[in-house]
């Protein structure tokens, strides 16, 4: 099973990731490994517009917050308690925030201070 994001992110030739940021933070953290591939690379009528995500089995979902959501049950990352289930809406709604106005590029995410990882 191999997981694709399609974006304009480094595979798709800009030095950025935008909207996609939750996404790649999302199979960063659930250390799920993933291969990029520029927006074009996506199957034809597969999602409305970037970003998109493969889950793997040849369903692809397009749009932020629908692939945040479709990770997030294919991997169980969803949040066990309601606590955890709202954090994760939180935190879903907060990426789009955060790297919508910005188009966030690489150097510019900040760093994790539990992990010194990029988010």
């Amino acid at each position: 099973m191999t997981i694709t994001v399609y974006y304009w992110g480094p595979a798709g030739g800009m030095n950025m990731y935008g909207r996609a940021i939750g996404i790649y933070a999302t199979l960063k953290a659930a250390g799920v490994a993933y291969v990029e591939a520029g927006p074009n690379a996506r199957p034809e009528l597969s999602s409305f517009a970037p970003p998109a995500v493969d889950l793997g089995d040849g369903v692809v979902v397009g749009q932020a917050p629908a692939c945040l959501t479709a990770l997030g049950e294919k991997f169980n990352l969803g949040g066990a308690t309601f606590a955890e289930k709202a954090r994760v809406q939180q935190d879903r709604a907060l990426s789009l925030e955060y790297a919508a106005p910005h188009h966030i590029c690489i150097s510019q995410l900040p760093t994790h201070a539990a992990g010194n990882a990029r988010l």
